[in-house]
């Protein structure tokens, strides 16, 4: 067992404008990091791209669209500013514990088609 903290960049495809569901994909950087007990952060450094933890329900994404479009053609920086670009979990047992019904979900605000870089830093325990 060691302590420390590793980095691991990934790249999603992405038709622009869309939620994309990274859990599974985060828990496999987990598993296959080694980690056991510590945190995960997944960020994404692309413009017009944030990072969140919530329910992959079609109606809550529906009213969450409904929201980002009303304001983020007049209010980008705001829409930015209020979900941010990141998120960071709890690894116990070397699985992400998220809670019921929670997913990490990157949100693509961009009308771009193409791939998005994915960071997932991970801190604590290793096998």
């Amino acid at each position: 067992m060691s302590v420390g903290f590793r980095l691991v960049v990934r790249r999603v495809y992405s038709p622009g404008y869309t939620a994309l569901n990274l859990t599974e994909m985060v828990g496999e950087v987990v598993s296959g990091s080694g980690l056991r007990e510590g945190l995960v952060t997944v960020y994404s450094p692309e413009r017009r791209v944030i990072v969140l933890l919530v329910e992959f329900e079609p109606s809550l994404l529906g009213d969450l669209e409904g929201f980002i479009s009303r304001y983020s053609n007049n209010y980008q920086s705001v829409v930015e500013a209020l979900f941010d670009k990141s998120v960071s979990v709890p690894v116990v047992d070397g699985v992400l514990d998220l809670g019921v019904f929670k997913h990490i979900v990157l949100v693509d605000l961009s009308r771009r088609e193409g791939e998005k870089e994915v960071v997932v830093g991970l801190e604590g325990v290793f096998a």
